[in-house]
């Protein structure tokens, strides 16, 4: 644990940058304190994040944040209703909701990044304190090998496209807390990833198939059998006809040549 002067270093060090503030807490990440300052450092980069380019989602994310920021109370209530009821065009409600408060006190899209960056920075924090937690690396080369993989897989960059990236630091987060932390009250949480991202709904099913797997080790184990059964016998099939195909056009190739040379055309034989 750090002391009340390092806290204070921390703190005066991100004043005056918060990107190279984060770079150490990254560093330090084990001292109990960094985190705080990763975490402060995702709001500061969520807040000045600016769509600009039109390629990329963030710039459709303005785009509806400049048509859903005016709703009226009732237009966002028939929009949830439609959404539920499976009349709805959009696939899920996370930036709709973002949209829709923010605009009650602005018409600045920022704020809305500050919402996504503050939502995705707390799943990416809780996760990375699992794995601190659980983690039992002695050497700091392999540690910190480990930790830039753990946290540059899914940065803070990825807000630009905030609902798939958002919806797989949560499931990343259920699944430390259901496999690592045996905490399976977490699975609760699962129910949030379809209203963030509509495709995140294959994860929750694979989720549900792991808890209902793991309470059934022995079904599980014969399952794997049969599946892995499966697999073999369907790559089988698939090398025999491959091996089958190649042998067919062989004598095919063949049959030409023969009737080539006693003066058939390839073209007659085709007929």
């Amino acid at each position: 644990m750090v002391g009340n002067n390092n806290r204070g270093e921390k703190f005066i060090l991100f004043l005056i940058n918060p990107f190279i503030s984060a770079i150490t807490s990254i560093k330090d990440i084990r001292d109990g304190v960094s985190h705080w300052f990763l975490y402060l450092w995702f709001l500061v980069f969520g807040v000045a994040f600016c769509a600009v380019s039109e390629a990329a989602d963030s710039f459709r994310y303005v785009e509806d944040f400049l048509v859903e920021y005016s709703y009226t109370w009732s237009q966002y209530v028939l929009e949830i209703n439609e959404y539920f009821a499976f009349e709805s065009n959009i696939k899920d409600i996370y930036t709709l909701t973002v949209n829709f408060l923010v605009g009650r006190f602005s018409d600045n899209y920022h704020w809305t990044y500050l919402i996504y960056a503050a939502v995705f920075g707390f799943f990416y924090i809780k996760s990375l304190k699992i794995f601190l937690r659980h983690n039992k690396v002695s050497n700091n080369i392999v540690f910190y090998v480990l930790l830039f993989m753990f946290c540059y897989s899914n940065p803070i960059y990825n807000i630009n496209g905030v609902r798939f990236w958002t919806a797989a630091w949560i499931g990343v987060y259920v699944a430390l807390n259901f496999f690592v932390e045996k905490d399976y009250k977490k699975i609760v949480l699962l129910l949030l990833m379809p209203l963030i991202h509509g495709a995140s709904v294959v994860w929750v099913v694979i989720m549900a198939i792991a808890l209902l797997l793991s309470r059934f080790q022995s079904v599980t184990i014969v399952l794997f059998y049969c599946f892995v059964l499966c697999i073999c016998s369907f790559l089988f099939e698939c090398i025999k006809r491959l091996f089958f195909s190649i042998a067919t056009i062989h004598a095919k190739s063949d049959m030409v040549v023969y009737r080539v040379r006693d003066g058939v055309g390839a073209n007659e034989w085709c007929e």
